[in-house]
């Protein structure tokens, strides 16, 4: 229970934040990522699976709205006096923020489902040197690179650029 007096619980606001990010899933899910022709060419056809065909695409928006009753009745029956503001601030940061990141994997999701590797590939690539020019140059980096940056060592390239390398060959397959 959420309470006010110098230090916070916070199961109330965890609790609404995963659960507007789950509806945020479920709301995007059947519209995006798992629409009749992909779910049913996945194998799970409506004959095998008449439930999961009911949830996702006849029962979508009577769950979505019960979750969104229950969210608000839960918020409201938990509210306190001295700690309104909190609570609000809480709830208003749990709305956004599961909205948002529901929105963003979604995307991702359906973006990966639908053959476009390409994103998650970039992504890994910069990661990848990022993560390995910084790994190396903190172990063996003693020439600097460039005055700019003081941080920056021809080590720590010369290990992100080789790192990068090595990935970029492993994932080749996953690309072409």
């Amino acid at each position: 229970m959420l309470t006010y007096e110098g230090k916070k619980s916070r199961t109330l606001s965890y609790s609404m934040e995963w659960t507007v990010f789950i509806a945020a899933i479920f709301y995007g899910a059947p519209r995006y990522v798992l629409s009749k022709p992909n779910l049913i060419a996945s194998g799970f056809t409506k004959e095998e699976w008449p439930i999961l065909h009911k949830v996702l695409f006849e029962w979508h928006d009577k769950i979505l709205v019960a979750i969104a009753c229950l969210l608000l009745i839960y918020f409201c029956m938990r509210l306190t006096r001295p700690a309104l503001r909190y609570q609000f601030s809480r709830f208003r940061t749990a709305i956004f923020g599961g909205v948002f990141f529901g929105a963003q994997t979604y995307a991702c999701m359906s973006v990966y489902q639908f053959g476009a590797f390409w994103p998650f590939f970039i992504i890994g690539v910069v990661s990848t040197n990022d993560a390995f020019a910084f790994f190396c140059g903190k172990a063996f980096g003693k020439t600097k690179l460039i005055t700019l940056s003081p941080n920056k060592t021809m080590e720590g390239f010369v290990g992100g650029a080789f790192m990068t390398f090595i990935f970029l060959f492993l994932t080749m397959g996953a690309v072409f």
